[in-house]
């Protein structure tokens, strides 16, 4: 499934396809302590981008009790806002 921001002109890593079971297959946590782990959603939203298609993964999240935060950035935002995001990474849990 090739990634909807997949740049054939960005400069190395090349953006690849996303495999489809990352989509489509459920992760299953065994060790019970690792579902109390803080959990924290990051949606990156477009102001150009509306309606957001991941908000649906963003209520998800908050309905299972993830913190849910929001951050202006393309969607990968390691490359669109890396400042931003590694500031937001230093004050989560």
């Amino acid at each position: 499934m090739p990634p909807v921001w997949a740049d054939s002109t960005a400069r190395i890593p090349k953006d690849v396809p996303q495999p489809l079971k990352t989509l489509t297959d459920p992760l299953i946590l065994t060790n019970r302590s690792a579902r109390r782990l803080p959990t924290t959603y990051i949606l990156t939203e477009e102001p150009a981008q509306s309606p957001d298609p991941f908000a649906p993964f963003a209520a998800r999240a908050a309905s299972r009790g993830w913190r849910v935060v929001r951050m202006e950035a393309g969607h990968v935002p390691n490359r669109t806002a890396p400042i931003p995001l590694a500031a937001l990474l230093e004050r989560l849990p």
